[in-house]
């Protein structure tokens, strides 16, 4: 099965994984764990899958690119958190695995 569009799908499965809806996912709030699933979708989908931060921006609910930019930056920092890095592996093995 080959995913055409990864953010979504990095987005359900996030939800899955800290187990809340994924439309809180992409909702205003910052509320742990909210603010950190996004970092690690935008994270995933531009380092792994070298999606450019407008095409991340547009399939994570029109965010602006400097938005995803931020995301990513911060998340390059939030790695040397252990809890963050499994997330991040998390979302990886798993978006490999239904890509297969």
């Amino acid at each position: 099965m080959k995913i055409r569009r990864v953010t979504p799908a990095l987005i359900k499965m996030a939800a899955e994984y800290a187990e809340v809806d994924p439309e809180r996912i992409m909702s205003r709030p910052r509320f742990p764990p909210l603010p950190e699933l996004r970092f690690a979708i935008s994270y995933v989908a531009h380092k792994y899958y070298k999606l450019s931060l407008p095409r991340i921006a547009s399939e994570m609910d029109k965010r602006n690119h400097t938005t995803i930019l931020y995301h990513v930056r911060k998340a390059k920092r939030l790695m040397r958190n252990p809890e963050f890095s499994n997330l991040v592996a998390h979302l990886k093995a798993e978006i490999e695995k239904v890509a297969a």
